[in-house]
């Protein structure tokens, strides 16, 4: 965007979960295309394509899904729980259930990363210094910092870019919400 500079933050890993009980009635034979067009996806709204997209990556088919409307995420995490259906879910949002085993991932190794940048207008920018530096500061903290696309976001039609079109640049970190560390940050300041 002309008159702004953007800071590439990382990505945000969504994680495809459902119940032990759902995967073992709907997905015994794994992630077929028969077995996704019958399982219900959870869904944020209409304008929601991971699930199809993810279905896609998976199969290589472009499939009907049945779907649950559910607008929100942490309704997502407790519909899943309860073996409503399946989704992408934000990976912080997911862990502590994933590590208690009251929800499993369906092929954890296709993980979609939505790249995450900082925007801000070169006009006014001194008075964002602060935030802006410990935005970024916080997203190499808690952000998947990864040098390239995950095989899912060629689905989603994700193309990250840093500074002069190039890919960003990250080293290994670890994931968790962001929100809370500028929270954090608001609070204290």
């Amino acid at each position: 965007v002309q008159g702004a500079d953007v800071a590439p933050l990382g990505a945000l890993r969504y994680i495809a979960t459902a119940s032990p009980a759902f995967r073992s009635r709907y997905f015994k034979d794994g992630l077929t295309a028969e077995a996704l067009a019958s399982a219900p996806a959870l869904v944020f709204n209409e304008k929601d394509k991971l699930q199809e997209n993810r279905a896609r990556a998976v199969t290589g088919q472009s499939l009907t899904l049945f779907a649950h409307y559910l607008p929100s995420t942490r309704g997502f995490v407790e519909a899943a729980t309860l073996g409503i259906g399946w989704g992408l879910t934000p990976e912080p949002l997911v862990r502590e259930a994933l590590q208690s085993g009251a929800l499993v991932t369906l092929k954890d190794d296709l993980p979609f990363d939505t790249p995450l940048f900082w925007q801000t207008r070169r006009v006014g920018q001194r008075a964002l210094a602060a935030l802006t530096s410990n935005v970024i500061a916080a997203a190499k903290r808690l952000l998947h910092q990864t040098p390239g696309l995950s095989p899912f976001c060629k689905y989603h039609g994700v193309r990250p870019k840093g500074p002069r079109g190039k890919a960003p640049e990250y080293t290994p970190q670890s994931s968790s919400m962001i929100s809370s560390e500028i929270s954090k940050f608001a609070v204290t300041r």
